[in-house]
This record gives C-alpha cells, sequence and structure tokens, in this order.
C-alpha cells in the first residue's frame, strides 16, 4: 500500500507559489477537484485525466510514478487512492468532508 500519503489539511502547498505540482483523478467532475487545488494556492499545476469510476492499469499506475518525478508534488482523491496499488513519491490526498445541516 502507498507508505509516502500525506492527506491535505494544512497543505504544504499552500505557502509555496514556485511548486510544480500534478493531480490525477477518476471522478465525475475532475474541474472541482482541479479548483479545489487551485484555492488551495497551489503553483503550476498539470492534470492528468480518467473517465468516472476508471480502474488503473499497472502501466497507468507506471506512468504516473514516471512524471511524478517531474513535480513536487502529485495529488489525488481519496476515491483514487484506494485503487492504487503502488508507492508515489511526494503523494498528497485531498479528503473533503461536508456537514449536513
Amino acid at each position: 500500500r502507498n507508505k509516502s500519503k500525506t492527506t491535505l489539511g494544512t497543505p504544504p502547498i499552500s505557502n509555496e507559489r514556485s511548486l510544480k505540482s500534478i493531480l490525477f483523478s477518476s471522478i465525475a467532475s475532475p474541474e472541482n477537484f482541479k479548483k479545489s487545488i487551485l484555492k488551495l494556492g497551489s503553483g503550476k499545476l498539470d492534470e492528468i485525466k480518467f473517465s468516472d469510476h476508471h480502474v488503473y492499469s499497472d502501466v497507468e499506475i507506471d506512468e504516473i510514478i514516471r512524471e511524478a518525478k517531474d513535480y513536487d508534488f502529485v495529488i489525488t482523491t481519496e476515491k483514487d487512492i484506494v485503487k492504487i496499488n503502488k508507492n508515489i513519491e511526494n503523494l498528497l490526498i485531498l479528503k473533503i468532508s461536508f456537514n449536513i445541516l
């Protein structure tokens, strides 16, 4: 399982605008995911989009790992991390919570 994952709470990216991050997801609204990361103050932000409910192949995970070497952080969602069975360096996981009032 991923040993180097971090959940975004007080994000390490929030104070450093020169950092490069890449995000990947297989969610219905990847544009909202990207907007959430941009609100945290990320510098350069690239993304890899997959279709909703995508099942990642080993080849795709290996490609994400290769791409990650060029970035300070790799960011994904809680929904996606459970589908990844390999270690990705500098991985951050966006945790979303909400309250029903």
